[in-house]
């Protein structure tokens, strides 16, 4: 099946679910549909058969999952007061999400993490206590907030969660998505927590603590087995040297956002020896390119996903390599998706 026929196939089928759902859907033009933001949000399940969504439903953003060969669209949830977003598979049969409120009538406390089975049962609350009750717990607080940081690749039925607190703490937890139950992550940093980076096998290789007055940041770093930590940089929180994305798929390169010589934000090779950003892996003089790094399943491809407001082209690299860029400039998106490490042959 080509692109279009899938394209068609699938807002098809979510169209008519939002019409069965009673959704008023007055743009039948699937283009201006999607443009719209009819529908938000899509991931395809990691076996490419389902593709989940977030589809609007009587004026609230609903999951739903389509079958990609038959067409067939489910809505998963979906509720009155709050819109659902963030969404993620953490397995082919089992998807996280966020919920929030769009048009912020309800306060913080609607905002948290849930997840569902493919086909709609055991859906569970990862934002609160489930084993037990509070008293049980061990949470330092409530957070106001949780979010997906990745998946336990040992274990497909467990996260790892980040939980934001009033005083600006940020806690990691490794949580159940069926039960809830949830384990902190130790680390061994002096500091107020801010951030934390995990790596491939999803251990903890990166955490970013404030001083008293939240006017400097440091980052600290910890080899493979995360026991033995290093201070790598402390600098002004206005000012920082470099930012920790992610670590390649070998969980020792790990690749930081740093400004280049035009002032613009690249990503870098991380050059622990000299303690510093080393070699740029990607740049642009026109916008900043610092975050949205996005893996893929062969692990030989990393896309960076960057807004923009003027013509700008994409880029494709490979590490070692300069940047190649396209002959055409045509005009991108809201948003784009382009390749800073790539195989061996640069489709340039």
């Amino acid at each position: 099946m080509n692109r279009a026929a899938l394209f068609l196939r699938v807002a098809s089928s979510l169209l008519l679910l939002c019409v069965a759902a009673g959704s008023a859907v007055a743009q039948t033009d699937l283009e201006k549909l999607f443009k719209n933001a009819q529908f938000a949000s899509a991931t395809l399940s990691p076996n490419g058969k389902y593709l989940a969504t977030t589809a609007n439903i009587n004026g609230r953003f609903h999951l739903a999952v389509v079958e990609i060969e038959t067409g067939a669209a489910k809505n998963l949830a979906g509720y009155e007061a709050v819109d659902i977003y963030q969404i993620n598979w953490i397995s082919d049969e089992r998807i996280v999400f966020n919920i929030i409120d769009r048009e912020e009538k309800q306060n913080s406390s609607y905002s948290g993490l849930h997840s569902i089975d493919r086909e709609g049962s055991r859906l569970t609350n990862l934002g609160r206590p489930m084993d037990g009750g509070p008293a049980t717990i061990g949470w330092t607080g409530k957070p106001y907030h949780m979010e997906i940081a990745g998946i336990v690749r040992s274990d497909p039925d467990s996260i790892i969660a980040l939980g934001h607190f009033y005083n600006r703490d940020v806690l990691p937890y490794r949580i159940e998505s069926t039960t809830g139950r949830r384990k902190e992550i130790a680390y061994n940093v002096n500091g107020l927590p801010r951030g934390f980076v995990f790596d491939a096998k999803s251990q903890l290789r990166v955490v970013v603590t404030a001083n008293a007055i939240e006017s400097e940041l440091t980052i600290w770093h910890a080899d493979q087995t995360g026991q033995e930590w290093k201070k790598l940089s402390t600098h002004s929180r206005l000012d920082p040297k470099f930012t920790a994305l992610a670590f390649d798929a070998d969980n020792t390169t790990m690749l930081v956002s740093a400004p280049t010589a035009e002032g613009r934000l690249g990503i870098y090779k991380y050059d622990f020896v000299n303690n510093k950003p080393g070699e740029l892996l990607a740049a642009d003089k026109s916008v900043d390119v610092g975050s949205g790094l996005v893996f893929g399943p062969d692990t030989k491809k990393i896309a960076r996903r960057e807004n923009a407001d003027r013509a700008t082209p994409n880029h494709l690299a490979r590490q070692g390599s300069p940047v190649c860029k396209p002959a055409s400039t045509r005009p991108t998106p809201a948003w784009s998706m382009s390749f800073i490490r790539a195989t061996p042959e640069p489709h340039c």
